[in-house]
């Protein structure tokens, strides 16, 4: 190699490579600062996408996971003061029972049950407006759905419960078309009764026993009143047709509805009139089975008919009908094609996931006193006890805050609206109950499952991995002093040089 002064080409080379060497020591120290591997984009472009996305990712989840929590806190506080709800319905049933046996009951016990069934139907509503999460009234109608009627009919209840997402509906028009009425189980024994002198019979119904003699059915409405003083036991009523006969008919719209019937007549003559199906002499039964179900669809999927209620099948929807005031037959239920519109503008929506639409939105219906127990069938709207016009004369109360114990009649309805307020209540517990075990908790099982996958992930591509890097550190820093010493000598070449010159 030749020997020269204006160029050093070693000494070149090996400033190179040390700074080249200085340069890798230094990134190796700063993962081993930061711990990651990955600290810019330089470090690897496509790990280095892979990571921030993740990290996003990562943090989305986490912040879902604790969204999750936050819906169960806000369902259990619901939950819980359903339980009292609950509780509270219980004893007010129980009230309700020990009013109705008026036979033990003075005005003074009466007017004691009635205070009860007040304080009870106080603390129930006070329970109802205080249970909120944060400024969100849980129970009072905050998180309800609404309905409103678009038919000029009033001959419906509509009610919506139930988990948005899950719904068949999700809202806007929905119309319900009834292809087949609800009707009530019914029987029409003969003309008006004329009882013989010392003539006695038993009229069975449901294997309930009701005495009938010359005093008590000397006519078709003295028989209808002995037999309705029976009427919360058997659950059915009797009535006049309107052609002096004496009609027994279901108090419930139905299949479950259907009754039995018997009489032990010991002669024709003990009771002339008797020429309907309990007319022959001898112990005549006979089963009523002409209760249907309503039959028909909401929003174009065939609903499930349960009596006069018709519901989607999730359950979310159903729609109470009334009995058709232009009806032939008087214990048919509202026939006619209706229309509602739902909203589900005041439901809840929860981001259970870490991407866009990964929601479930949540309805609580409104669990006021007035808003449960409407359109119970009971024994004091008319006459005919199924001749309903409107929702409000379906009992004789309108909902779960109007009733009284003050009669017998009006604690069989209260008895009946109480045990329609409990099912509506139990109804909405099983579905906030559904959607914890069914969305809540498999979306938190899940969002740590897969925050467990996607941290590993991460801290594959980005973690310093330290036994190497330390390896790596060891080597470029012997390799450095290496490289120091050789420029050092390449620098010395320069003295040869000088001294061939003296």
């Amino acid at each position: 190699m030749a020997l020269t002064i204006a160029s050093n080409i070693s000494a070149t080379r090996g400033v190179y490579g040390l700074d080249k060497t200085t340069r890798d020591l230094s990134l190796t120290l700063q993962k081993l600062t930061t711990g990651k591997k990955i600290n810019s984009a330089s470090d690897g472009p496509q790990d280095f996408v892979l990571s921030e996305f993740n990290m996003s990712q990562l943090n989305s989840l986490s912040t879902a996971l604790s969204n999750a929590g936050k819906a169960q806190s806000m369902v259990s506080i619901a939950d819980s003061a359903m339980k009292e709800l609950s509780s509270i319905l219980t004893n007010l049933r129980s009230t309700a029972a020990d009013a109705a046996n008026r036979g033990t009951q003075d005005a003074s016990s009466t007017a004691s049950a009635q205070a009860d069934v007040r304080n009870l139907l106080q603390t129930f509503d006070r329970i109802v407006n205080q249970t909120q999460y944060a400024d969100k009234k849980l129970l009072a109608g905050g998180m309800a759905a609404t309905v409103t009627n678009n038919s000029a009919a009033n001959k419906w209840f509509a009610s919506v419960v139930g988990t948005v997402k899950n719904d068949t509906v999700t809202g806007g028009a929905v119309n319900v078309n009834v292809t087949t009425a609800a009707k009530a189980a019914k029987n029409v024994l003969g003309v008006a009764l004329t009882a013989a002198a010392g003539a006695a019979v038993t009229l069975k119904l449901n294997g309930v026993s009701i005495g009938l003699n010359q005093t008590n059915a000397a006519t078709v409405a003295n028989a209808a009143t002995a037999i309705n003083s029976y009427s919360s036991q058997t659950g059915v009523t009797a009535y006049d047709d309107g052609t002096g006969k004496l009609a027994l008919v279901s108090n419930t719209f139905g299949t479950a509805g259907n009754f039995t019937a018997s009489l032990n007549v010991d002669s024709v003559g003990d009771f002339t009139g008797l020429s309907g199906n309990l007319a022959n002499t001898g112990t005549q039964a006979l089963t009523v089975t002409s209760g249907n179900d309503v039959a028909g669809t909401i929003a174009g999927q065939a609903g499930i008919g349960q009596g006069s209620v018709l519901s989607t099948t999730d359950g979310n929807i159903r729609v109470t009908f009334y009995q058709d005031s232009n009806s032939q037959n008087q214990e048919s239920a509202f026939s006619t094609a209706i229309q509602l519109a739902v909203s589900y503008t005041n439901s809840q929506t929860y981001q259970l996931g870490q991407n866009a639409g990964d929601t479930m939105g949540v309805v609580i219906r409104d669990l006021r006193a007035t808003s449960l127990g409407k359109g119970t069938i009971g024994l004091n709207s008319v006459t005919d006890p199924l001749g309903r016009t409107s929702m409000a004369s379906t009992a004789a109360f309108g909902s779960l805050a109007d009733i009284d114990v003050t009669s017998s009649k009006n604690a069989a309805d209260a008895i009946k609206i109480i045990d329609n307020a409990i099912a509506e209540l139990n109804n909405q517990r099983a579905t906030l109950g559904s959607f914890l075990s069914s969305a809540v908790t498999p979306t938190t099982d899940n969002l740590s499952s897969v925050i467990e996958s996607t941290s590993q992930m991460s801290s594959t591509l980005i973690d310093t991995n330290y036994a190497e890097e330390m390896a790596t550190q060891t080597r470029l820093l012997v390799q450095a002093q290496a490289q120091s010493a050789i420029l050092q000598s390449s620098n010395q070449l320069n003295q040869i040089v000088l001294s061939l010159l003296k």
